[in-house]
């Protein structure tokens, strides 16, 4: 018998909008992510853990994408979305979601350049 694949999301509030979970980021919890196969039909929906943490088991080898169904109002995500993951036979992915609030974007410096005509 095959041994079945799995795939753990790890979200979090990406206060330095960077990317990574590093610094002050928090985790999210009960953000709701909805899993899909290559042919957009559901295969799992689940709330991520205290700890930010989100699995699906027991995975067929193919494409899947992960959505977060309960995105916080005035978030956007700072790593790629949807989340696209690719699984192998026997493997366990992997994957991050990071989210910025939109205000921590409007307090950025902005920065005007010159330009001559």
């Amino acid at each position: 018998t095959p041994a079945p694949s799995n795939i753990t999301l790890f979200l979090f509030f990406d206060e330095n909008e960077n990317g990574l979970y590093d610094g002050r980021d928090t985790v999210i919890s009960d953000m709701v992510i909805t899993l899909k196969d290559a042919q957009n039909i559901t295969r799992g929906v689940a709330p991520t853990d205290r700890e930010g943490l989100v699995v699906f088991y027991n995975l067929e080898p193919g494409d899947y994408m992960l959505w977060a169904m309960t995105r916080p109002l005035g978030y956007y995500p700072t790593t790629s979305y949807p989340v696209a993951v690719h699984i192998q036979q026997g493997l366990n992915v992997e994957a991050r979601l990071g989210f910025a609030s939109s205000q921590a974007y409007n307090h950025l410096p902005l920065q005007l350049r010159a330009s001559q005509p």
